[in-house]
Order: structure tokens, then C-alpha cells, then sequence
């Protein structure tokens, strides 16, 4: 009976040691929850308006994807190697895109050439999204 007891026992533990996840299923759900943090703040950003744009909505969002860049540069090391160089990829040209926006924004000479400026510029950010993270699996 004791035995019989035992056997159970031991192989209750077994099963659960085998239910908690590995490295790479830990960085894949920390990669796609920053991925879809990532798209709200794109989707934020390109949705503003001059009269809905402030200085804090801007660095609030920008700040937010600076994390989610973050945390997902993270997680990329212990991806699967076809996510990890999908994500490398993803990151260099999303990367380029910031800096380019960056750069773009506040040489306008009026209010109403910023504000095109800045409508291009956040489009045009959201098309990399989708050129870029989004064709990640995350599935």
C-alpha cells in the first residue's frame, strides 16, 4: 500500500514538474505581449489629431514602445531561431523607422506643415509595424 503510495506520489510530481514552461515559450509570451503593447501605442500615436496631440500623449507612447522594444530585444534570445531572426530583422528596420520619424518631426516652418509632417510620419511608422513585428507568428 505504502509502495502503491509512493508510485502515485512520485509520479504526481513528475507531471507537474513537466507542466511549467521552458525558456522559449517564457520569451515568446513576453515577446508577444510587448508586440501587442507595441501595436496600442502605434495605433495611439497614429490615431492623434492636432488638437488631440499634447507633448505627453507623444513621449507617453514613445516611451511605451521604447519598453516594448526593450523587452522584446529581452526575450529574442531564447526565441526558436526562425522567430529570433524574424525579430532581429524586425527590430533593425523598426529601429530605423524611429529615427527616421524622429528626424522628420519639428522642421516644418508652420503649424499646419507640422501637423502633416507628423500625420506622414506616424503612417508611416504604422506601415513598418506592419512590414515588420506583425509578420511575426505570435500564434
Amino acid at each position: 500500500m505504502r509502495s502503491a503510495l509512493a508510485l502515485t506520489l512520485a509520479a504526481v510530481l513528475i507531471a507537474a514538474a513537466g507542466c511549467g514552461k521552458s525558456s522559449e515559450d517564457k520569451a515568446k509570451t513576453s515577446f508577444c505581449d510587448a508586440r501587442s503593447d507595441l501595436k496600442s501605442q502605434v495605433d495611439k500615436l497614429q490615431s492623434l489629431t492636432l488638437s488631440t496631440a499634447t507633448a505627453d500623449r507623444v513621449q507617453g507612447s514613445l516611451k511605451a514602445i521604447e519598453s516594448d522594444l526593450q523587452k522584446m530585444g529581452n526575450a529574442q534570445a531564447d526565441l526558436d531561431n526562425s522567430r529570433k531572426a524574424q525579430a532581429e530583422q524586425a527590430r533593425q528596420d523598426f529601429s530605423s523607422q524611429i529615427s527616421a520619424t524622429a528626424s522628420t518631426i519639428g522642421k516644418s516652418t508652420s503649424l499646419s506643415q507640422a501637423a502633416t509632417q507628423l500625420k506622414a510620419a506616424l503612417q508611416q511608422l504604422a506601415t513598418t509595424y506592419k512590414q515588420t513585428y506583425a509578420k511575426i507568428d505570435c500564434g
